[in-house]
């Protein structure tokens, strides 16, 4: 009986230091602070190209282009809803690589700054607000614009050097948009 006690004691002392050194590894994580409230702003926030959420851009394009024709189109962002928005045009992306464009973008004042083509070279638009951007995103922090704006972003898409004849390619434009407070 005596070795049966000992084991029992060894037993129960260990099982006591563990109970003990967890319960002080327990207190060293708790605590609890008081938060004063914030606030939530929410609402309804719509970003629209030429008055559509999905617009299908068929002026932004042209027939038998060779290589270093431009497409240059004004597109209007709108803003609408009730917050203010951060965006930017996210992405550029094309169907086809075989017919490669590269696509230079600007924020101007009104759509008659920018000069549209459908193959014809053409000046660049005249007193951009900003820009011009050639690689996304842009800007790169993103335009801070009320609700109810709008802006009218300058569009050129030029075919590359490498562009083979007799293939076509669709252009998609991705914006991201993130309310602002």
């Amino acid at each position: 009986m005596g070795r049966k006690f000992l084991w029992t004691a060894a037993a129960a002392s260990v099982l006591l230091l563990g109970a003990l050194s967890a319960q002080q590894t327990g207190a060293l994580w708790r605590d609890q602070a008081q938060l004063s409230g914030g606030t939530i702003t929410s609402g309804r926030l719509t970003v629209l190209a030429d008055g559509s959420e999905n617009y299908p851009w068929s002026a932004f394009g042209g027939t038998n282009l060779a290589t270093g024709s431009m497409v240059q189109q004004p597109l209007t962002i709108s803003i609408a809803g009730e917050v203010g928005v951060s965006y930017q045009l996210q992405s550029v992306t094309q169907t086809s690589a075989e017919l490669p464009v590269v696509v230079t973008a600007w924020i101007v004042g009104s759509t008659a700054s920018c000069p549209t083509s459908t193959g014809a070279v053409v000046p660049e638009p005249d007193g951009p607000v900003a820009g011009p951007w050639t690689a996304f995103p842009a800007p790169s922090t993103g335009r801070i614009v009320p609700a109810g704006t709008s802006e009218t972003w300058c569009l050129r898409a030029t075919v590359g050097q490498t562009a083979q004849p007799g293939k076509s390619t669709s252009v998609t434009l991705h914006f991201r948009a993130e309310q602002q407070p």
